[in-house]
């Protein structure tokens, strides 16, 4: 049977776990890449900076730093004694403020979904203070050591980890099931495919979080070795973070170019109904012509101003064609 906390088995473990790092700092470089041009709206000052905003970036640079922190406890070859507890404690806190501050995306989408639902905001806010005070406390009980044979500042004497990842999947799950209710019962999505309304609402998004979170609450509760378990926390908070962030994104980008197309379809589509000329019936002294005498076209985009332009809802099509019965003379025109 297999040790998995005997020397050699911790540096492979370790080894593992480095590659695991390197290749999520490498994908989350380009992912900052492809996307910097929505950070220059905001530093050029094209884009107000808002509540949602300052979470967005502070989710999406924490991470980058507990990337550069990870790669630096991992690769010390400095062997005069480091400063590790301090080391872990940043990189601690950058790792647990990162996927607290992706839960707080979250909860204003859900937020928004739910237009501004008192209880739903409740239990979201109830879960997420838990979700703060566990990381604090988890925190404070972990210490680091510089581990000679591994080269490393690792963290040791790790206290409620487990907790703590089961928390976060509860909180995941919990958002996900509110935005499959908000999104399913709203009129407007009758008529729209299944995998297309999951990816514009976000869901799509919400169902690859839990789904990593649930290898994430496996591994630590099998707690092989503290390596092993690191693994998948990195590929979960990797994964966390851009989905919120692309999530974010995406609905701001949707709210900006639909916004500006919507008044400007309401505005084409509401010119004067035609006129049809109305021949004489046989038998009748006037005729009688049921048509169609306008089509009103209501394009809504509906935005949090709290939240940075968050839309509630997609665009929504109302007003079906209107139907009415015109009464005219033989040979007028209506």
């Amino acid at each position: 049977m297999v040790d998995f906390n005997d020397e050699a088995t911790l540096l492979r473990s370790a080894q593992a776990a480095m590659d695991i790092l390197f290749t999520c700092f490498g994908a989350y470089l380009w992912e900052i890449c492809i996307s910097f041009d929505f950070d220059l709206l905001y530093f050029r000052g094209q884009k107000r900076f808002t509540l949602a905003a300052g979470v967005y970036f502070l989710t999406r640079y924490s991470l980058l730093l507990g990337f550069l922190l990870g790669i630096y406890m991992n690769n010390i070859w400095d062997n005069s004694n480091p400063d590790c507890q301090t080391i872990n404690a940043v990189f601690m806190v950058c790792a647990y403020s990162t996927s607290a501050f992706a839960s707080g995306l979250l909860i204003l989408r859900v937020r928004a979904l739910s237009e501004r639902n008192f209880w739903v905001t409740l239990v979201l806010l109830a879960m997420y203070a838990a979700d703060w005070g566990l990381m604090i406390w988890q925190v404070t009980r972990t210490d680091g050591v510089f581990v000679p044979f591994m080269r490393a500042c690792t963290t040791m004497r790790v206290q409620g980890f487990q907790v703590n990842t089961t928390m976060a999947f509860v909180f995941d799950v919990v958002c996900l099931i509110f935005m499959l209710f908000y999104t399913l019962r709203a009129p407007y999505t009758a008529d729209a495919g299944m995998w297309k309304l999951m990816f514009d609402q976000g869901l799509a998004y919400m169902i690859c979080i839990a789904l990593v979170y649930t290898a994430a609450v496996i591994m630590s509760f099998l707690n092989l070795n503290l390596p092993i378990t690191q693994c998948v926390n990195i590929i979960g908070l990797y994964v966390l973070v851009v989905c919120a962030t692309r999530l974010h994104r995406r609905l701001i980008t949707y709210h900006d170019s639909h916004a500006s197309r919507g008044s400007g379809t309401t505005a084409a589509l509401s010119m004067s109904a035609p006129k049809f000329t109305v021949g004489r019936s046989r038998g009748d002294q006037h005729a009688v012509s049921s048509g169609i005498i306008g089509v009103e076209v209501n394009v809504e985009v509906d935005n949090d101003d709290e939240s940075d332009a968050f839309p509630l809802k997609k665009m929504r099509f109302s007003g079906a064609p209107s139907m009415s019965r015109v009464t005219a003379k033989r040979g007028s025109m209506v």
